[in-house]
């Protein structure tokens, strides 16, 4: 007699599945939500394939959760890569003196200005959209802009 004999294998695979989604709401890292993935995906195989060995499916469940966990792993990588840069540019006050272009204008002393691909908000008088300026400080994550001083 097998191991889980009794079972139908994808109620196990759909049980694993939620076990690492309990992890994954526990440390929150990705990599257990890409192994649950996995486990999503081998119980929807075993259940339209009910004939595949269960040691198979475990094979199956290996390489599905190695690819997906790799992929979460790159894709945090590259976003904790783009963070870093954020918050050095933030805490060096590296755009102090860079000249703008204003993407929407400025509405009731708020805006948002694009540089590099990141759209920052802005701070200071209303002015139309197009409208050059230059960032004289930063509070945070905002910009602080003149348009006078271009």
């Amino acid at each position: 007699m097998t191991l889980f004999a009794g079972f139908d294998h994808y109620l196990i695979w759909f049980g694993v599945a939620t076990f690492l989604l309990a992890l994954e709401a526990m440390f929150g890292s990705f990599r257990y939500l890409a192994a649950s993935i996995a486990a999503v995906a081998v119980g929807v195989l075993s259940y339209l394939y009910p004939y595949v060995a269960f040691p198979i499916q475990i094979l199956f469940f290996s390489v599905i959760a190695a690819i997906t966990v790799w992929m979460a792993h790159s894709y945090i990588a590259e976003r904790q890569k783009k963070i870093a840069q954020l918050q050095q540019i933030v805490g060096n006050k590296a755009y102090v003196g860079r000249a703008v272009e204003l993407r929407g204008g400025i509405r009731n002393g708020v805006g948002t200005i694009d540089i590099d691909g990141v759209v920052w908000r802005v701070k200071g008088r209303d002015c139309p959209a197009g409208t050059t300026a230059r960032v004289v400080d930063m509070e945070g994550n905002i910009l602080i802009i003149e348009t006078d001083a271009v």
